[in-house]
């Protein structure tokens, strides 16, 4: 059910938004319907895989930098993202074999960028969690200081 702004804007009638995986460069602009309601991308699509890691007021979601990136850039090529913020361009980038640099003013984001983008090598982490779990349960318990 429409909301009453909704109502007020013709493209919310009856139009149905873009899938992001059905973009390519050559679909014309004047086709893109960037206009999303909850139900047409519920929080735990627009939440995808890392771009829930961590809450950012300034972040776009990632199916809107998908399908610009998908209109105009292919496989191989690079993609700035000057102000990379949480780094939805570079994730989104990554997924789609598009190259991305990206650097920001704030070292937070810089470091949550950073996180988001490394290549980790999957056994390796699982094995290292698994060795500090048995070296944690091998201690013994320490009681809490009495305030």
């Amino acid at each position: 059910m429409p909301t009453s702004e909704e109502k007020r804007v013709s493209m919310y009638d009856d139009a149905e938004p873009t899938r992001p995986g059905e973009v390519t460069s050559a679909t014309p602009l004047e086709q893109l319907n960037l206009n999303w309601r909850e139900k047409d991308l519920p929080e735990r699509i627009r939440t995808k895989h890392v771009h829930r890691l961590h809450p950012y007021l300034g972040k776009y979601i990632p199916q809107l930098a998908e399908i610009f990136l998908r209109k105009f850039f292919k496989t191989g090529q690079t993609v700035l993202a000057p102000f990379a913020g949480s780094g939805t361009t570079l994730v989104q980038a990554s997924e789609l074999g598009i190259h991305s640099i990206g650097f920001d003013v704030s070292i937070f984001n810089v470091m949550l960028c950073r996180a988001k983008t490394t290549r980790y090598d999957l056994e390796k982490a699982g094995r290292e969690i698994l060795d500090i779990l048995q070296k944690l349960s091998a201690q013994p318990a320490q009681s809490m200081p009495e305030a």
